[in-house]
């Protein structure tokens, strides 16, 4: 024989198992960190929860180059409707570091949440090598062999003798004393 709930008593049991699952995924004291990191730009958020009263210590830590986090801040987000933004940074191109959100409790830590962002899915691939196409080269004419001319003799006269004049006797009268 089966045994059946009644409608309350089951309802009494999907009721509690609601109730422990609701309880166990809220915090009180919480907050929210969201980013994006893409090769068009960086941005990080990070919001506290409708739950965080002004006893409790929030410090935002970044390592996130050329931003600066929040220490020692707080907030009574109590009274708000929703998430309330204490901290948000962006920029352009991909970057890396993190950042993390704490909530403290005096000395003790109540909350954490943190969001880390890499580089390196955008390197800018290295310049393949191109080829500078070679000019074809012209072809250089072989150099042909212009003949020499031989040289031509030219007769050289034969000398000719300059014709020596012949001893000359010459018969001079001497005139004179005594004779």
């Amino acid at each position: 024989m089966r045994k059946y709930l009644t409608g309350g008593a089951a309802a009494v049991i999907v009721t509690a198992g609601l109730f422990t699952f609701a309880s166990t995924t809220v915090f009180a004291h919480s907050g929210d960190i969201s980013s994006y990191n893409t090769c068009q730009g960086w941005g990080v958020r990070v919001d506290l929860n409708n739950n965080v009263t002004s006893d409790r210590t929030v410090d935002v830590i970044t390592t996130i180059p050329g931003t600066t986090g929040i220490h020692g801040g707080h907030y009574n987000t109590t009274t708000k409707s929703g998430d309330v933004v204490i901290w948000d940074s962006a920029g352009t191109g991909e970057v890396s570091g993190s950042v993390t959100l704490d909530i403290w409790n005096g000395e003790s830590l109540e909350f954490t949440a943190s969001v880390t962002l890499a580089a390196g899915s955008c390197e800018t691939p290295a310049p393949s090598p191109t080829t500078t196409p070679e000019p074809t080269p012209t072809p250089t004419p072989s150099p042909t062999s212009t003949p020499t001319p031989a040289p031509t003799s030219t007769p050289t006269p034969a000398p000719t003798s300059t014709p020596v004049p012949a001893p000359v006797s010459v018969s001079v009268p001497v005139t004179g004393a005594g004779g």
